[in-house]
């Protein structure tokens, strides 16, 4: 049945390093469990909990983190694990409540649930004990859990020897990078200079204008490409404010120079500008090279200043921001939304878009395929919501399946877990309702698990040769 089916991972931030090395292995569970995971983080600091407390060192290393002038000793990984546990009821009627309780029973075999004060030392001890063999390494937990495809997220200017390592380790399952883009395209990002130096270090390009700058980014998607990248993703915030719209050549190239030299960063309008004509610059590669172009629309990213300030992006300080889609993709859908080698994979926390905007557009447009719920919304209600929000519109064949889309690797078995049951009651109750036979709610279960996927992110049976 299908809770047996394989997994298909083709979006997520699994850390190849993991992989690479045959040795790796988690020091502990705050470490694997805590440290990495923004959902469960922003809700420990929702209730008090600091990061010091959960052992997260501030950028720089120190083993202090400073808040509000204040200074604070990190926790040790012992210590972090104790304030977890102690302050653990705060997940309570989240998904990660149910992912983490999923991936101690199923995976370490831990069964006292919840945590808290009074098991936090035995668990620690269990779980650490286990992470050190190597049956609990990460290669390991994913063939066990039965991954066949798995996609990591990777910058553009990324050397790729991670993934190198791992193709030469032989593992049972396909590892690929995915491009990632956003650092080199975001131009008034204050990192954004250095980003394009490593751009061109790693494309072999000396970068000093536009057209350079081009040839570096078709460099580093033609290196992703021979390393199996299937994908480019991309990290856009807000499409109202960066609409996919291109440039004059001339209004580029003056953009792109004055921005190089550094006398003086482009104003909002000229960032904003730029960035959408390059969103358009990427979905002409796409169409070149094949790559799937995700879209991941609709966050307000370092809401919380002083959590991006002290421990960067990723941390659980982000929330959703409404979006429109309609008048946005107009031009990127019109010259490339019929194109026959072009595939767009479009993601929202902004949960009113789904039935107004994009399902529709996806019923429309034979290039758009609408991603599965995402981030904020990646929840057994979430997942209703969105079943029932866009398929009267955009049907089944226009959606994307699932990815877990989690740096938590514990967790992938359970998110694809929840999405199967969700989908599996969803599909029941239209049989029941008499909106599918038996036999269609069966293949639309089997299709949102798997078919839809590898459908979407065009995963071959075989690893391809050379």
């Amino acid at each position: 049945g299908v809770q047996d089916a394989p997994l298909l991972c083709p979006h997520g931030h699994i850390d190849p390093s993991w992989l690479a090395d045959e040795a790796f292995r988690w020091s502990s569970p705050t470490e694997l469990l805590v440290k990495p995971d923004h959902y469960l983080v922003r809700l420990m600091r929702s209730q008090g909990v600091s990061e010091a407390q959960l052992g997260i060192r501030p950028r720089g290393g120190s083993g202090k983190a400073s808040g509000d002038g204040s200074m604070e000793e990190v926790a040790d990984d012992r210590e972090a694990w104790r304030t977890f546990c102690a302050h653990s009821r705060v997940l309570r009627g989240t998904p990660t409540a149910l992912w983490l309780r999923e991936s101690l029973a199923q995976v370490f075999g831990w069964r006292d649930w919840p945590l808290g004060v009074h098991n936090a030392d035995a668990s620690f001890d269990a779980l650490s004990a286990k992470l050190a063999s190597a049956e609990f390494a990460p290669a390991a937990l994913l063939q066990r859990f039965g991954v066949e495809f798995l996609s990591t997220t990777d910058a553009a200017s990324s050397d790729l020897r991670a993934h190198t390592a791992i193709a030469a380790r032989g593992l049972p399952f396909r590892v690929v990078p995915t491009f990632r883009p956003d650092a080199a395209l975001q131009i008034g990002a204050s990192r954004w200079r250095a980003e394009v130096t490593a751009l061109g270090v790693a494309a072999g390009v000396r970068v000093k204008d536009y057209a350079s700058y081009l040839r570096a980014l078709r460099a580093r998607r033609a290196a992703f490409k021979r390393a199996g990248a299937l994908a480019a993703d991309h990290g856009v915030d807000d499409l109202r404010r960066t609409p996919p719209r291109a440039l004059p050549l001339h209004a580029a190239e003056d953009i792109f120079a004055a921005a190089l030299a550094g006398d003086a960063p482009p104003s909002s309008a000229q960032a904003a500008a730029f960035e959408g004509h390059m969103l358009m610059q990427m979905a002409r590669m796409s169409t070149e090279d094949g790559m799937v172009m995700q879209m991941h629309c609709g966050v307000h990213r370092g809401h919380d200043e002083r959590v991006a300030r002290l421990y960067g992006p990723d941390m659980g300080g982000d929330v959703p921001l409404p979006q429109e889609f309609v008048h946005s993709l107009h031009e990127l859908l019109n010259a490339y939304g019929t194109h026959p080698n072009m595939t767009i994979i479009l993601f929202t926390l902004d949960e009113a878009a789904y039935s107004r905007d994009l399902a529709p557009l996806a019923g429309t447009y034979p290039a758009l395929r609408l991603g599965p719920p995402w981030w904020f919304h990646d929840s057994r209600n979430g997942m209703r919501r969105y079943l029932e929000a866009v398929t009267e519109s955009a049907g089944i064949d226009n959606l994307a399946g699932f990815n877990d889309d989690t740096r938590a690797l514990p967790s992938i078995a359970a998110r694809h877990d929840l999405w199967r049951r969700a989908v599996a009651a969803w599909a029941a109750e239209m049989a029941d309702d008499g909106v599918f036979s038996e036999q269609e709610a069966r293949e639309v279960v089997w299709e949102l698990a798997y078919g839809r996927a590898r459908a979407a992110y065009r995963i071959p049976a075989e690893p391809e040769a050379g």
